[in-house]
């Protein structure tokens, strides 16, 4: 597996698919933010963006570090572990365990040794020229969601059971404009009793098979994955607030 690492993002500017494009050279290729995980503070300080080339969709390497998806045994679409310091979350299939993704994997890793958080996508990148030219299509799915912060910890997400409070699932509803090439949509609870259904909103620039953007401070990052675009993916980060995710979407069920 190959991997480039990139230094801190800067300051008060969005990252940018120029800057951290997805590679593609690779049989399955993704993105990964890292950050620390202090829990004393509501924001997420320097987080780093990994650019991710691989042979095997179920494992990562960040800085030479082997780190599988999910356990030997355990279903690497849907997971949620704890064990020997590490967590493993992951949301490209439903509680049930049936997958709904059949070209890319995403979730978080955290090691609570090293203090380190990761939030990842990768998988099948779409051709660039399959990507349609025109039109619009509705991607929903699913996200691993994290918080970094007590703030938003009251009621702020739908926890995994048996999951600290700091991590969780959350519905995400997305629209590509391919016409305009853009895309919008926002994070929601997966509970219809939440009073606000709304935990943020996300948008970007698509340029080739992926895209990049800022909404009010959160920064996305993703592409379009499997043959015909019918898979979309993204990593997202909200320095600020302290909240960060990754999520998997589906246009046509």
């Amino acid at each position: 597996m190959r991997i480039i690492e990139k230094g801190p993002l800067s300051k008060g500017h969005p990252s940018s698919a120029k800057d951290y494009a997805i590679p593609t050279t690779g049989k399955f290729n993704g993105i990964a933010y890292e950050f620390r995980s202090h829990y004393n503070t509501d924001r997420i300080e320097n987080p780093k963006v990994h650019q991710l080339s691989t042979d095997n969709i179920y494992v990562l390497n960040i800085n030479g570090k082997r780190i599988d998806i999910a356990p030997e045994g355990v279903n690497p679409a849907y997971t949620y572990v704890d064990k020997d310091g590490e967590i493993h979350l992951s949301t490209g299939a439903f509680v049930n365990g049936v997958v709904f993704q059949d070209s890319m994997q995403n979730g978080i890793y955290q090691n609570q040794k090293d203090g380190k958080t990761y939030v990842y996508i990768q998988g099948e990148l779409t051709p660039t020229d399959n990507i349609p030219k025109s039109g619009e299509a509705r991607y929903l799915g699913l996200s691993s969601y994290h918080v970094n912060n007590d703030t938003l910890l009251e009621g702020a997400l739908d926890a995994v059971e048996g999951a600290p409070p700091r991590f969780g699932i959350v519905g995400v509803d997305m629209t590509a404009n391919f016409e305009d090439k853009t895309v919008a949509g926002r994070l929601v609870h997966t509970s219809a009793a939440k009073n606000n259904n709304v935990l943020a909103e996300l948008e970007g620039t698509i340029s080739g098979n992926q895209f990049s953007g800022t909404k009010n401070d959160t920064k996305l990052q993703g592409a379009f994955f499997g043959e015909k675009a019918n898979e979309m993916g993204g990593v997202y980060i909200n320095e600020k607030e302290g909240f960060s995710g990754a999520f998997s979407a589906k246009s046509k069920w």
